[in-house]
């Protein structure tokens, strides 16, 4: 039996959008296995809600974006620069930055604008393209979102010890795509934006979620990236997703854990 230190674990940062709120960050989430920490997007705020969450900043293996945008990615810079001023620390080893198209380029011109980049260890810029694996043991997939011209959806899988593939697939931001379905098929934990009660951009709607989630069939479908209108007294979100979803519904709320 697998004991939780060789399960997948998810700490929730942010289980908000753009909008600045005391009680949701913007996008932000732990994901540990074993001895590998990764920031999945990293909205600004994550990296204090890291510290709040009792996690060590230091130690991250690396950050996966699922695209671009400030609400999910404006903390990158921060922490670069603080792995390379942290006073008594000095890091030595790679940090890995997994992203869609234009990874590379995107993180660089952060680095020429704010006259900052890693200093003592090496970056590796990895597409999110096809499958990467960590060791044999955790393993990354993505295919294009539809959210921006460069966006993904990301499946994070390891393998228990009878050999079955468990994980999580997240959406970060997307419009309605019935290939996340199949993307996600099955899997443990659907982690699915649901931005606004009703239509506005390419986002998800909560009956578009039960779609998409009653087309994977997940153990569990985790709501997040909540704006406010999502948030109020006279709406209800979950009977919303279930007149298309017969599945176990959580609904996200920053610091919550879930272990795989």
């Amino acid at each position: 039996m697998n004991s939780d230190k060789d399960k997948l674990v998810i700490k929730i940062l942010g289980s908000g959008s753009c909008v600045p709120r005391v009680e949701r960050a913007p996008a932000g989430y732990l994901i540990k296995y074993k001895d590998k920490k990764f920031l999945l997007d990293c909205g600004p705020g994550i990296l204090r809600q890291l510290v709040k969450a009792g996690e060590d900043y230091k130690g991250l293996t690396g950050v996966i974006f699922s695209h671009f945008h400030p609400d999910h990615s404006s903390d990158f810079i921060p922490l670069i620069q603080a792995l390379d001023y942290t006073p008594g620390f000095d890091r030595k080893e790679e940090l890995l930055l997994f992203g869609p198209p234009g990874l590379e380029k995107f993180t660089k011109s952060l680095y020429e604008v704010y006259d900052l980049g890693p200093r003592g260890y090496d970056v590796a810029y990895i597409k999110l393209d096809g499958k990467y694996g960590l060791n044999d043991e955790l393993f990354i997939t993505a295919i294009k979102g539809n959210h921006t011209k460069s966006s993904s959806i990301i499946k994070i899988t390891y393998k228990d010890n009878k050999g079955k593939e468990k994980g999580l697939v997240y959406s970060g931001d997307t419009d309605f795509d019935p290939a996340i379905s199949e993307f996600a098929k099955g899997i443990d934990l659907l982690i699915l934006e649901c931005s606004f009660p009703y239509k506005a951009g390419k986002h998800l709607t909560p009956e578009e979620a039960g779609k998409i989630a009653q087309g994977a069939h997940p153990d569990k479908l985790l709501l997040t990236h909540f704006y406010p209108p999502c948030d109020s007294p006279d709406i209800d979100i979950q009977e919303m997703v279930k007149e298309h979803y017969s599945g176990q519904i959580l609904i996200a709320e920053d610091f919550m854990e879930i272990i795989i």
